[in-house]
């Protein structure tokens, strides 16, 4: 199977666009598969093993519960289990988070404490996914619309923590950081500042909108400036305090799906920072080279 290479731009694999992709084969990095989607489908099965043969794959599930503490659920992880062994995905990854509380499934990325009983807890529950699955996953940072009171932990703290626990890696969200800031006075920039980099695998971009003053996470607009700009910063700090590659990042779009070559502009952008950032290292190393001759 294909394998995904830093300094690239995946999007969304959303099933209304699969067949124009297996028609068309657009110019697209790689793909993040929602597993979800397609653990227990077989029509989807058949299709996702045609869109491998010609891209990189990677998995982001919202089913897992991290922070959940019903059982997990031993069925899903055989199943997505089965999906990886057969597809080989880069990247698996799901969210700081618990979504299922006394069985009943709320469809919601709901936020975990930043507490040391919940580290203990959430790691025992990804170091046991991990076994089960025989690899590495990622955590996802999440949006929060509440924030708990008396909590031992920054979320940067908190996250650091669970990836130093549990060994697993981080998935940046840079739209939820923004998110965050604006519903939470929550120093975005600082945040991912705060975050160990060098355990940053992989990034999403992704739209939100505005109700009432409150920023939600929709994944159903472009790429706001402010995330961009959020984006940016962080492709110039990651540079300057490890000068390697940047990680793989995404193009996420759920709800109100655009057009495929909508998405693909929005791709363009996220590559043109990126080259940017290359561009500018580039010259800057050359000028070094140049006055040291």
């Amino acid at each position: 199977m294909k394998s995904i290479d830093n300094n690239t731009v995946g999007i969304g694999l959303r099933l209304p666009h699969i067949h124009h992709i297996l028609e068309q084969q657009p110019d697209v990095d790689w793909f993040e598969v929602h597993s979800c989607n397609f653990v227990d489908s077989r029509t989807n099965l058949g299709l996702l093993n045609q869109v491998a043969e010609h891209y990189a794959l990677s998995f982001h599930g919202v089913s897992m519960n991290l922070g959940g503490i019903d059982p997990l659920s031993d069925s899903y992880l055989r199943s997505l289990k089965h999906m990886c062994d057969r597809f080989q995905p880069t990247l698996v990854s799901d969210h700081a988070c618990f979504t299922t509380l006394g069985s009943r499934n709320y469809h919601d990325l709901l936020p975990v404490p930043f507490s040391f009983d919940a580290v203990q807890h959430m790691a025992k529950r990804i170091i046991h996914i991990q076994d089960v699955l025989q690899r590495q996953i990622l955590l996802e940072n999440v949006s929060r619309y509440f924030n708990y009171p008396n909590q031992d932990l920054s979320e940067a703290e908190f996250l650091t923590a669970l990836i130093e626990e549990s060994n697993c890696g981080l998935l940046l969200d840079i739209n939820n950081a923004y998110v965050n800031q604006m519903n939470h006075q929550q120093n975005a920039v600082e945040f991912c500042q705060a975050l160990p980099t060098d355990k940053i695998q992989e990034i999403h971009l992704a739209g939100h909108h505005v109700d009432d003053k409150l920023y939600i996470d929709s994944h159903s607009t472009p790429i706001a400036d402010g995330v961009w700009a959020l984006f940016q910063n962080f492709v110039q700090h990651h540079h300057n305090q490890y000068s390697t590659d940047l990680p793989p990042a995404l193009i996420e779009w759920d709800n109100q799906l655009p057009t495929l070559d909508t998405l693909l502009s929005e791709r363009d952008r996220a590559r043109e920072a990126i080259d940017n950032q290359h561009n500018a290292n580039t010259e800057k190393l050359f000028s070094k080279t140049s006055k040291a001759s």
